[in-house]
C-alpha cells in the first residue's frame, strides 16, 4: 500500500491549503459576528433591527401570503387551519398556486377556502411540475387580477411554503419595517427532532449557524441577502420592479432557486434589505443561558420553522436543486457581477462546488491516515504517509492549523445548535459532520450532473420535488398560543381572569375547565378557542348530522372508549371525527388501525358529546337508522 501513501501524500499538499483557505475564510465570519456582538452590546453600533415594541403603532397594510403547491395534499390544510389561527395579525389573505393535473391538492385547498375566506387560490394555466417560480409567477397574476376586480391592492407580498409554521409576529414586523426595507428576509430553521435523525440534524447544524450567524453579518457588513424562498416578506413596488427585469415576470421561471436571483436583483435595484434578528434572541439574559434563547416562544414569534427531509436520498435531491440554483445558474446569468463588495459573498456561495467535495475527500483522507497509523503501531511497521507528510515542515504545520481549524468549526456549529435544540444535540454535531460532508458531496456532484446534462441537451430544469411533512402533537403544541391568550385576544376575558385562573387551579385541572367550573365562559366557547389554538373546527352535531356508514368504521365500544364518535365521510373519501379533546398521535394511529381512510376531527363540547351518544345508543336499541331518526 506504499504506492497508495504516496499517492495520497501528493494530494495532501493542495487538498491542505484549500481547507486551510476555507477555514481561514469561515474564520474571518466568527471573528466578524463577535466583533459585531461586543460592539452591539458596548453601544458602538446599532442593530437594524429594532423590538417591535419600539414600532409607533401603524394602520396594517393588506399583506399576500404566498404559497406555490405542487403534490402537497397531505400538508396544505393542516398548514393553513394551524397559521390561520396563530398568526397575529388581521390585514391578510392566503394565495395559493395549484396545477389543473392536481386535483388532490385542489380539493385540500378548497376545503380549506370553504372553512376561511381568507384561503384563495390561482390553477396555473398548465399542467405541473414545471418550476416554483412559475408557480409564484401564477399567482401574481391571480393577485392583480383580483386588485384590478376589488379595487383593494395588497401593498405586502410575502413568500412561504406549504410545510411552514408562519412566525406569529412575522406580519406585524413586515408592516413595521416596510417603509424602510425593499425586502425582509425572517430567520428559518429547522423543526427539533431525535438526535438520531442525522439526515435531518445536518439541516439544524446548518440552518442555525447560517440563520443565526452568517446572514446576521453578511447584512451588517453590506452584503446581499438571498431570499430563503420562504418567510421573505417584499414591498410591492419592489415586486413590479422585478417584474420589469424579467420580461413582466417577478420571478424567473428558468430558475430552481428563484429566491436567490431575487434576493440579488433586489440589491442590485438599490433597495435595503433587512434580515430579522428575531425579538429578545441576543438579550443579556439568554446570552446567560443558550437553552433559553432557543425557547419556542422566541423563535415561534419571528422565526419560520419546518420539517426538512429526514432521509439521505430526499436531502441530496434538495441540496443538489439549490446547488444548480444558488451555484451553477446564479454563475450563468449573473457571473461575478452582482455590485460593490459582493465579489466575496458570491465567492461564499459558491465555494460549496469545490468545498463539498474536498471536504469528503478529506474526510477520507484522515480516517485513512489514522488506520494506516494504527495498522504500523499493531504491525510494528513503518507509517509510510506519516514519513512522507513529515517530509516539508510547512506542509506538517499546515496540517496542524488545519485541525485546529476543523475543530473550531465544530465548536461554533455546536453553540449555534446549542443555542436552537439545546445541549444533547449540540454534542453529536461532530458525529454528523462526516456525514453531512457525504450528502454535500453527492448532492453537489449530482448537481453537476444535471446542469451539464440538461445544458448539453438543452432542456430546461424542472422543480425537483421533495416530500413534506407537518408537525403535530407536541411539536406543534410547542408552536401554538396558549389558550388563555387566545381568550384574551378573541376578548372573551380579562386578562386578570387567566392570572386568577393560573392560582386557582386544583391539581390536574386545566384552565379551561376552571374557566367554566367558576362560570366565567361556557364550554362552547372554550372549545371554539382550544379550536382555534390546534387549527380545529369547532361545532355542534345532532343525531341527524351522523351518518351510519361513518358511524360504522369503529366499534360502538371502542369509539366510546376513545371518546369519539366517526360521523361523516366526505367526498374526499375523508373520514370525520368529532370530540370533546384535542385528538392524540396515539388515538390518530388507534383509528387507522380501523380504516386505512384519511381522518379528519371537529371538536364539540363534552355536553354535546354525552347527549348525541345518547341519543345514538337509544336509536340503535330502537332499531331505527340514524339518519331517519334524526328526520
Amino acid at each position: 500500500m506504499i504506492w497508495l501513501d504516496r499517492l495520497i501524500a501528493e494530494v495532501l499538499a493542495p487538498l491542505a491549503v484549500w481547507v486551510f483557505i476555507s477555514g481561514l475564510d469561515d474564520l474571518f465570519l466568527d471573528i466578524s459576528y463577535l466583533y459585531l456582538r461586543l460592539s452591539d452590546r458596548r453601544g458602538r453600533t446599532s442593530p437594524p433591527t429594532r423590538a417591535l415594541g419600539q414600532f409607533p403603532d401603524r394602520p396594517q397594510r393588506k399583506i399576500a401570503l404566498m404559497i406555490p403547491c405542487w403534490q402537497e395534499h397531505e400538508v396544505i390544510e393542516q398548514m393553513l387551519d394551524h397559521n390561520l389561527s396563530e398568526i397575529d395579525y388581521e390585514n391578510y389573505d392566503f394565495w395559493l398556486g395549484v396545477y389543473p393535473n392536481d386535483p388532490a391538492t385542489i380539493a385540500k385547498v378548497a376545503a380549506s377556502a370553504k372553512k376561511s375566506p381568507r384561503v384563495r387560490h390561482v390553477v396555473c394555466a398548465h399542467d405541473g411540475p414545471t418550476t416554483k417560480a412559475d408557480c409564484l409567477n401564477w399567482i401574481v397574476r391571480g393577485i392583480r387580477h383580483h386588485e384590478e376586480r376589488t379595487g383593494e391592492p395588497y401593498e405586502i407580498i410575502q413568500q412561504h411554503d406549504a410545510e411552514d409554521l408562519i412566525p406569529r409576529l412575522a406580519l406585524k414586523r413586515a408592516n413595521q419595517e416596510i417603509d424602510r426595507h425593499g425586502m425582509i428576509q425572517f430567520p428559518v430553521l429547522p423543526l427539533k427532532t431525535p438526535v438520531r435523525s442525522l439526515a435531518h440534524g445536518t439541516y439544524c447544524d446548518e440552518f442555525a449557524e447560517f440563520h443565526l450567524k452568517e446572514l446576521f453579518v453578511r447584512s451588517r457588513l453590506g452584503g446581499f441577502i438571498p431570499s430563503a424562498g420562504v418567510g421573505t416578506a417584499y414591498r410591492r413596488e419592489v415586486i413590479e420592479r422585478l417584474a420589469e427585469l424579467n420580461d413582466g415576470e417577478p420571478f424567473d421561471s428558468r430558475s430552481l432557486t428563484e429566491d436567490y436571483f431575487v434576493g440579488l436583483q433586489v440589491h442590485k435595484l438599490g433597495y435595503s434589505q433587512l434580515f430579522v434578528v428575531p425579538d429578545g434572541y441576543f438579550s443579556a439574559q439568554q446570552e446567560q443561558s443558550p437553552q433559553t434563547a432557543g425557547s419556542s416562544t422566541t423563535f415561534a414569534n419571528e422565526a419560520t420553522r419546518a420539517y426538512f427531509p429526514r432521509t439521505v436520498r430526499q436531502a441530496i435531491r434538495q441540496r443538489s436543486r439549490w446547488a444548480i440554483g444558488i451555484a451553477l445558474q446564479s454563475w450563468q446569468r449573473f457571473g461575478w457581477n452582482a455590485g460593490t463588495g459582493q465579489i466575496y459573498w458570491l465567492w461564499r456561495d459558491r465555494k460549496g462546488l469545490v468545498n463539498h467535495p474536498a471536504a469528503l475527500l478529506a474526510n477520507l483522507v484522515f480516517f485513512y491516515a489514522v488506520g494506516r497509523l494504527a495498522w504500523a503501531r499493531l504491525s510494528d511497521g513503518d507509517w509510510h504517509l506519516g514519513m512522507f507528510a513529515a517530509v516539508s515542515t510547512m506542509l506538517a504545520w499546515l496540517l496542524l492549523a488545519n485541525v485546529f481549524l476543523l475543530l473550531w468549526r465544530q465548536v461554533v456549529r455546536g453553540v449555534f445548535g446549542w443555542s436552537v435544540y439545546g445541549w444533547r444535540h449540540a454534542l453529536a454535531t461532530p458525529l454528523r459532520a462526516p456525514f453531512s460532508n457525504v450528502i454535500n458531496c453527492c448532492s453537489t456532484v449530482g448537481a453537476l450532473v444535471k446542469f451539464a446534462a440538461a445544458s448539453l441537451r438543452k432542456q430546461p430544469l424542472t422543480w425537483s420535488k421533495t416530500e413534506h411533512s407537518y408537525p403535530s402533537g407536541d411539536a406543534l403544541t410547542a408552536h401554538t398560543r396558549r389558550l388563555g391568550e387566545i381568550l384574551v385576544a378573541a376578548r372573551e376575558i380579562e386578562p386578570r381572569h387567566v392570572e386568577e385562573a393560573l392560582a386557582g387551579i386544583e391539581g390536574s385541572e386545566r384552565i379551561g375547565e376552571y374557566l367554566v367550573r367558576k362560570g366565567v365562559l361556557g364550554e362552547a366557547q372554550i372549545q371554539k378557542a382550544l379550536g382555534s389554538q390546534r387549527g380545529l373546527t369547532f361545532r355542534r352535531l345532532g343525531p341527524q348530522d351522523v351518518e351510519p356508514e361513518a358511524l360504522n368504521v369503529i366499534p360502538w365500544t371502542t369509539a366510546n372508549h376513545l371518546g369519539v364518535i366517526p360521523f361523516c365521510i366526505d367526498e374526499t373519501k375523508r373520514l370525520w371525527i368529532a370530540g370533546a379533546e384535542v385528538p392524540s398521535e396515539a388515538l390518530r394511529r388507534t383509528i387507522s388501525r380501523y380504516s386505512s381512510l384519511s381522518q379528519g376531527f371537529v371538536l364539540i363540547t363534552r355536553s354535546n358529546f354525552n347527549e348525541l351518544a345518547g341519543a345514538l345508543v337509544s336509536q340503535a336499541s330502537a332499531g331505527q337508522s340514524f339518519r331517519a331518526a334524526g328526520d
